[in-house]
């Protein structure tokens, strides 16, 4: 295993209680959105460069997600 100072210093940063709290919290909010972007709808890379335009990408993925949601919330209040 090839390891250098980065990765140790990552490591040892990685064993603190500070650390493994907010790993634990990346995992329960964040982590399952976006993996179900990447898995479930095939977004998988930005087609655009820089910050502002890879926001407005993502926006425009999030605002897709939520009026699915509507969609399908209205969908069901109809039957």
């Amino acid at each position: 295993m090839i390891t250098d100072a980065g990765h140790d210093k990552f490591l040892e940063k990685m064993k603190t209680d500070k650390a493994k709290e907010m790993s634990q919290l990346r995992k329960q909010n964040v982590e399952p959105v976006i993996g179900n972007y990447k898995q479930d709808l095939g977004f998988r890379e930005y087609l655009t460069r820089g910050i502002n335009t890879v926001k407005n990408e993502f926006n425009l993925v999030c605002t897709t997600v939520n009026l699915k949601k509507i969609y399908l919330f209205s969908a069901k209040v109809r039957v």
